[in-house]
């Protein structure tokens, strides 16, 4: 889900590239996966190592009660299996583009929450974007620098509804 939607693509010789638009190829956006049910992955936070298409693990423990108490509007009839936060260190991009990287960005993290979702909906995973929820919180619970910004979440759960539904 992470390497079709964000990961490095690599075709012979060529320089690597990602499945998104990024202004100068500057690839500002950092990617928390945050494991709540899974039968691959123990519970915890973690962070999407690009350049090895891996995960390392952040901090273990059981977020399910805590993820309902971050994001508005997730209840415990809600069957959240996994969080993906989606962050930036837009300087990556202003260093080239100025305030134009903060943009970039922003337009960036939409690409990705789209290829989220289309991967999540070919694998037969429920997905949305959700961003109602304690920013603080998260951002201490991901121990975040003052550099790096919040800018989105996708939760995933369940299955993709059907069109009877």
């Amino acid at each position: 889900l992470l390497a079709y939607s964000y990961g490095e693509i690599r075709e012979t010789d060529e320089a690597a590239r990602r499945p998104v638009p990024s202004g100068g190829a500057c690839y500002p956006l950092e990617l928390y996966p945050i494991i709540v049910d899974s039968p691959d992955f123990e519970s915890g936070i973690y962070h999407y190592n690009i350049r090895d298409d891996g995960l390392e693990r952040l901090q273990q423990d059981d977020y399910t009660e805590w993820v309902r108490d971050t994001w508005t509007w997730i209840t415990a009839d809600d069957a959240v299996s996994a969080m993906i936060v989606i962050t930036a260190l837009p300087e990556r991009s202003a260093e080239t583009y100025g305030e134009m990287g903060y943009l970039f960005a922003g337009i960036e993290t939409g690409a990705v929450i789209q290829n989220l979702q289309l991967v999540a909906t070919e694998l037969g995973i429920g997905s949305r974007p959700h961003n109602g929820l304690n920013y603080r919180a998260l951002r201490q619970q991901l121990r975040l620098g003052d550099d790096e910004y919040l800018l989105s979440t996708v939760a995933f759960g369940g299955s993709v509804p059907s069109d009877s539904e």
